[in-house]
Order: structure tokens, then sequence, then C-alpha cells
């Protein structure tokens, strides 16, 4: 998505604005028996001192893998339910 922001805060919280300026961001379930999904994304960062403290905030939501290069963070192994999803695809696509 080429204006990340509405999905970011839906995620992460209002109160937390990211520059990023494109997301791709992929939700998969590798167990059915596992209510949860796990998401993976790519974050294009517009300022590049921001992408260290991003990859950090990740870190610490639960991404298991999160790298960093000069364009932006990229990060995997993210759980996240299937409601939070929903909502997130709600806000994104339905929100004002």
């Amino acid at each position: 998505m080429n204006d990340p922001a509405p999905a970011l805060k839906s995620f992460l919280g209002p109160d937390i604005t990211i520059p990023a300026t494109r997301m791709v961001l992929y939700a998969s379930r590798d167990d059915v028996t596992v209510p949860d999904y796990a998401l993976s994304s790519r974050l294009e960062i517009s300022d590049k001192r921001a992408s260290r403290g991003i990859a950090a905030m990740l870190r610490l939501s639960g991404a298991r893998e999160v790298t960093v290069d000069d364009s932006g963070v990229t990060f995997s192994g993210m759980a996240v339910a299937a409601e939070k999803l929903a909502a997130m695809a709600d806000f994104v696509y339905f929100n004002d």
C-alpha cells in the first residue's frame, strides 16, 4: 500500500507515527490449530534515521526476525489474532 499510515495506526496504535512511505504486508497461518496469524512486512522509510528505532519497536512488539537496510525495515513472525487482523483491514479499507 502506498499510504501505510492507516494500517500502522490500527496495528500499533493511534499515537504512533512512523515515517513509512510504502508497506507490503502478508498474513499467513501455518497451523490451522493455532488461532493467530503470522505477519510479515516490508516498510519503506522516508527518514532513514528512524529505521533503527522502528526495528527496536517491532522487536519489542513480538516480531521474531527484523532487518534494517538503506531503504527500510523488514520483519516477520509477529503473531496477531484473527480479530485484530480483521479490524485492521476494516480500518484500512472502510475508514473515511
